[in-house]
């Protein structure tokens, strides 16, 4: 998929009342190694998924998938969360800890298609390695993504006018949860957009220092 620069990205916000303070990337990794698996559930496994995805939907360098910045319209990264425990009583007062509150990370990202039906591709790809059009599921060795990669793009690039990647999500042992409606509709003109969920085991977070 052909890269485009930063400020050409600019320009096509140029227009709009609200600027956005930085940018998106999502990639997903194509191809995994897949341990444990008998190679011919492999191979038919990698058969039948790979017939959802173009050539050109794969960056040639590195393999993934990846959507440029104008596909990714919202992202809600989670957190761990706690919850109130042991809690004891002393009169008017009450002393508790805190306890993990928590059954996965579950990512949100809404995206928005284009004109070639990228991100309906992109839906299609990763139901298919959950369930099989028999209904047959998949072995979760096998449907699983090993990862997710969001990374937080700067306005302004490197003087070099590559990217610069203010930091970067990698969201580790995903599964696809939802994919939600598209509404296709002629009484406004808002894009085609669809809403993934994903349930991701662990992630991990650098931060650009520089």
């Amino acid at each position: 998929m052909a890269r485009v620069s930063t400020q050409n990205f600019n320009s096509f916000f140029s227009n709009k009342t609200i600027m956005r303070p930085y940018f998106f990337t999502v990639a997903f990794p194509a191809k995994q190694i897949y341990t444990g698996i008998d190679s011919d559930v492999i191979s038919v496994f990698e058969s039948y998924t790979k017939k959802f995805l173009l050539p050109s939907d794969l960056d040639p360098q590195s393999g993934l998938f990846k959507l440029e910045p104008w596909h990714v319209k919202n992202v809600t990264i989670p957190d761990f969360s706690f919850k109130k425990d042991g809690v004891v009583k002393y009169g008017p007062f009450a002393k508790s800890v805190p306890v993990m509150d928590f059954d996965g990370f579950e990512l949100k990202i809404e995206l928005e298609e284009d004109k070639t039906g990228t991100i309906k591709r992109l839906a299609q790809w990763l139901q298919a390695r959950n369930i099989h059009k028999t209904g047959t599921y998949w072995p979760p060795a096998l449907s699983s993504l090993s990862y997710i990669e969001i990374n937080i793009l700067a306005q302004t690039p490197n003087n070099d006018g590559t990217d610069k990647i203010i930091g970067s999500f990698k969201f580790n042992e995903v599964h696809l949860l939802d994919v939600g409606e598209a509404t296709f509709s002629y009484s406004d003109n808002t894009p085609i957009t669809y809403s993934f969920t994903f349930n991701a085991n662990y992630y991990t977070y650098e931060w650009n220092k520089e």
